[in-house]
C-alpha cells in the first residue's frame, strides 16, 4: 500500500483562500490551496497542522477568513504538539536567518516528516 504524503502549510497559505483575487499571482496561489484541500478531502494527501499554526491564526489581527480557516483546521489529518526538540530545531533555524514563527513552522514540518515523503 503506498504511503500517503504529509503536507504542512503555514497560515499565509491558508489565508490566501480569502484574499482578493484581483492579481493573477493571488488567484493562482488561491487555486493551488483549493486543489490541496481537494486532495486532502479525497484522501490523497494528509494535512498536518500544529499548535504554532493554531496560535498564529488566532493571533491574526485580520479577522477576514479567520473563522473559516479555524473551521478548516478541524479537517486536518494530524496535529503536531511542540516538544523540546521542536523548540531546539527552531532555535537552530532562527540562527540561520528565519524569523521565529517561520522557524517554528519549519521545525513542525520536519517533526511531521512532511518534507521527506
Amino acid at each position: 500500500m503506498p504511503r500517503i504524503p504529509r503536507i504542512y502549510l503555514d497560515s499565509c497559505a491558508l489565508i490566501r483562500l480569502f484574499d482578493e483575487g484581483s492579481q493573477a499571482r493571488v488567484r493562482a496561489e488561491s487555486h493551488a490551496v483549493e486543489e490541496f484541500f481537494a486532495l486532502v478531502f479525497q484522501g490523497t494527501l494528509r494535512w498536518v497542522i500544529s499548535e504554532v499554526l493554531e496560535a498564529e491564526i488566532l493571533d491574526n489581527p485580520y479577522s477576514e477568513g479567520r473563522s473559516e480557516v479555524l473551521e478548516l483546521l478541524a479537517s486536518s489529518t494530524e496535529r503536531i504538539i511542540l516538544t523540546d526538540e521542536t523548540f531546539y530545531r527552531a532555535e537552530v533555524l532562527e540562527k540561520l536567518g528565519y524569523d521565529a514563527f517561520d522557524a517554528l513552522h519549519l521545525a513542525c514540518a520536519e517533526q511531521a516528516k512532511s518534507m521527506d515523503c
